[in-house]
């Protein structure tokens, strides 16, 4: 069996040894139930040339996550108002000229699709099934039988699962952010499969990607913890170090799989 690997960062003492860059941070391996205790020194030192992280100095205003003109991510680009921007999926950062100021006009909105809506497919249905749903929580998504899509809708967001050509996943319209379930913990993960999962457990919030708007997250939970996929591990403790500057109390929860992997008693012993 595979050896798990699970990071929780709960508090604000130092370690002895740590990561100081994104590769050292992918060859670490931690038991399960080590406690990273001091997230700042998980931060790499800012290199120059555009290909590293390096603080805003300009006097610029962020306007809105949008896909990256150089990886593959749909939302992990911040946009500001000087013409600068930062990946937060690849790293990849372009300066801004300090003069020019964009305009803050809404994104254009994409046609909406034509949908026809009928049973779930065989292969979806399957699909939703390999993950432990219960049937109530499998009313929570439609098929729509003209396009092959999975979807799940609040209000006017949509978010589909596609089994026919193209994307995998796709959205229509602006991300809710809503908190699915109940308790003092707040979780944040990247898809709704995953939401619906952790929920039986705890507060967790869909981020339908893996950018996190921190004006969105609510500061009335006694701990944060961020849960993103595995290739989205060093993206988190960026993250979590943000909250704490903000005085949250937040932790990352490291695994091999995505959190819709895991069984209700496997997310409670370590979230719960």
């Amino acid at each position: 069996m595979a050896t798990m690997r699970v990071v929780l960062v709960l508090s604000a003492k130092t370690v002895k040894r740590h990561p100081t860059s994104s590769s050292d941070l992918r060859k670490t391996s931690f038991p399960i139930g080590t406690a990273v205790t001091n997230p700042n020194s998980l931060q790499p030192e800012p290199r120059d040339g555009g290909k590293g992280w390096k603080k805003q100095t300009s006097m610029s205003d962020f306007l809105r996550h949008t896909s990256c003109p150089v990886c593959p991510s749909t939302d992990a680009y911040a946009l500001y108002s000087d013409g600068s921007g930062h990946c937060f999926s690849c790293s990849y950062h372009k300066h801004g000229n300090g003069l020019e100021r964009l305009k803050t006009a809404p994104q254009a909105v994409k046609p909406k699709r034509y949908r026809e809506w009928g049973p779930i497919a065989p292969e979806a249905l399957e699909w939703l099934n390999s993950y432990g749903l219960t049937e109530q929580e499998k009313m929570l998504f439609r098929y729509d039988t003209n396009h092959k899509h999975l979807v799940y809708q609040t209000g006017d967001f949509l978010n589909a699962r596609n089994f026919g050509e193209g994307p995998k996943y796709l959205s229509e319209g602006l991300k809710p952010y809503s908190i699915l379930g109940d308790g003092t913990t707040l979780v944040l993960v990247e898809d709704i499969v995953s939401a619906i999962k952790v929920s039986r457990v705890t507060a967790c919030m869909c981020l339908f990607g893996s950018s996190i708007p921190l004006d969105r997250v609510p500061r009335d939970y006694k701990r944060l913890i961020i849960w993103l996929d595995a290739d989205k591990t060093f993206q988190a403790f960026k993250y979590c170090m943000k909250f704490r500057e903000l005085g949250i109390s937040c932790g990352v929860m490291q695994t091999h799989k995505d959190p819709k992997f895991y069984c209700t008693e496997f997310i409670r012993k370590h979230i719960g």
